[in-house]
């Protein structure tokens, strides 16, 4: 594992691994676009662009983050391999959401992510994405 790390990751650049986000209805689409020429662990998470963790502890969608903002908690990161991998978010309410994400090599070596993720190794800042849903096909019934 070291070896593939030293060999893959740790010479790789902060711009190696980035996301992009889009949104269609109700649904947001993170990809993550990993060249960093190995696999690696991430997670993902969307908040409001007002948010204040201070006042407001939780994530609008998020995958990878399991129970990080509770007292004691962690995140259950998952696996990305090379290239680009899609991680789609259903039925998120309307609104204006800043993306953070964070992804670190299993062997040590550079990491990638937003300050909210990576506090002193941030490399890029969030995404934004808005959600607005389609109006209704026939208006108000009322």
């Amino acid at each position: 594992m070291a070896v593939l790390a030293g060999q893959g990751v740790a010479s790789a650049a902060p711009t190696d691994v980035y996301i992009s986000a889009s949104s269609a209805g109700s649904t947001v689409t993170v990809t993550l676009h990993n060249n960093s020429g190995a696999p690696i662990d991430c997670g993902v998470f969307g908040t409001r662009t007002d948010w204040n963790p201070e006042v407001d502890p939780s994530f609008v969608f998020s995958k990878g983050m399991g129970n990080a903002l509770e007292e004691g908690g962690s995140p259950d990161f998952f696996p990305v391999s090379t290239g680009d991998t899609e991680v789609r978010f259903q039925r998120v309410p309307d609104g204006n959401y800043n993306v953070d994400w964070g992804c670190y090599p299993k062997g040590g070596g550079r990491v990638w992510g937003t300050k909210a993720a990576f506090s002193t190794s941030a490399t890029t800042e969030p995404t934004p994405v808005t959600v607005q849903s389609p109006p209704p096909l026939f208006g108000s019934l009322g």
